[in-house]
């Protein structure tokens, strides 16, 4: 257990595991403690969630513009890996992306909750 106050947590979050109760409890006065997502992307599956790709066409985005799009909705900050330029540039568009209610309710809304990245199998675990 650290002495020093904890700034923030690094945990995996995208719509397919929107960590409310962790988000919920972070946010709390006495703890307050900011949320980092790691693999906001959900390694691609954002691309085949149905709710994703009708608010992307909706906005003319991408559905990884979406999750990005969505998670500072809720107030998370991001951790990107961009392999080329062309991703670097996706993710940069993601700022012109706002979401209303509706749409922030349909993702809230998805049923498939999972993990995508096995905690047990992490570079920080090893």
């Amino acid at each position: 257990m650290s002495e020093k106050p904890i700034f923030a947590n690094r945990v995996e979050m995208h719509p397919l595991l929107p960590q409310e109760e962790l988000r919920t409890f972070c946010a709390r006065d006495d703890v307050d403690v900011e949320l980092v997502a790691y693999s906001p992307l959900a390694r691609g599956a954002v691309e085949d969630v149905y709710e994703i790709r009708e608010v992307a066409a909706k906005h003319g985005a991408s559905p990884e513009q979406i999750s990005l799009a969505w998670l500072r909705e809720k107030g998370v900050s991001t951790v990107l890996r961009a392999t080329n330029t062309a991703h670097l540039r996706e993710n940069w568009l993601s700022l012109g992306v706002d979401l209303d209610d509706e749409d922030v309710a349909t993702l809230d809304a998805i049923e498939e909750r999972r993990r995508i990245v096995d905690p047990a199998n992490t570079s920080w675990n090893r």
